[in-house]
């Protein structure tokens, strides 16, 4: 009786820290991603955030008031939704699905 509770026991350490691994992977992957689209946005352009959050197993990201500034134009969502993101800033990014909830744009 004490063998089969042993293993169940076990296979549940062993799923807990593969879930913990997994979640820690995909924010280190998300912040990974996000320098590098700052670092690759024009001179004048901004991308920012209240919170940021790594969609399943790192294949997209969330956000909540997400705002891209370029010059004197805003581009506001309340929260905005990336999967699926393919290819690089510097030869062209694609995405699988955006979903954005009440934008709002302004500027001239």
């Amino acid at each position: 009786m004490k063998r089969p509770l042993l293993v169940a026991g076990l296979c549940l350490v062993v799923v807990g820290l593969g879930g913990i691994g997994v979640r820690h992977e995909s924010r280190a992957e998300l912040q990974r991603a996000l320098a590098s689209l700052r670092a690759n946005l024009p001179p004048d352009a901004r991308f920012e955030y209240d919170h940021a959050y790594p969609r399943f197993f790192a294949r997209g990201a969330g956000f909540d008031n997400a705002r891209f500034i370029k010059g004197n134009m805003t581009f506001k969502a309340r929260v905005l939704t990336i999967n699926n993101p393919n290819g690089y800033l510097s030869t062209g990014l694609k995405f699988s699905r955006i979903h954005a909830e009440d934008v709002s744009i302004q500027g001239p």
